[in-house]
């Protein structure tokens, strides 16, 4: 029987991917925390299960910049970024949050250069610099 994971396809996890798993609750804090603010400077809340999507979200958003990290691809953030805003657009939800919060995690961590190439990826892939 041959391996399905061959030796010379495994990945050794980068720091920053590892440091990352770390910060995944904060880095949705930190998320949230935005999110709320920009609602409550429009004269909104955001509670109820509107604040419980907005936190899955944002997990899923941490969840694939960590896999386009894992695997070296930043191809796999920007095409769930783009698929985000395109989703966010048919609701009429403003893309703008989207890309407010990852530049809000891009200026957070200052000190992961790949994250933040790939950060910056996606908010290119949403049309936002």
């Amino acid at each position: 029987m041959t391996d399905p994971w061959p030796a010379e396809e495994a990945r050794e996890p980068s720091p920053e991917y590892a440091s990352l798993v770390r910060r995944r609750r904060d880095l949705v804090r930190l998320g949230t925390r935005r999110s709320c603010e920009a609602y409550e400077a429009r004269g909104l809340r955001l509670e109820g299960a509107a604040l419980d999507r907005t936190v899955e979200n944002l997990g899923h958003v941490i969840d694939f910049l960590l896999a386009a990290l894992y695997v070296g691809e930043s191809a796999v953030f920007t095409r769930f970024v783009s698929w985000t805003g395109a989703v966010l657009r048919t609701r009429g939800v403003p893309v703008d949050s989207v890309a407010a919060v990852l530049g809000l995690f891009e200026g957070e961590l200052f000190d992961y250069p790949d994250t933040r190439a790939v950060l910056r990826a996606g908010r290119e892939a949403l049309g936002r610099r």
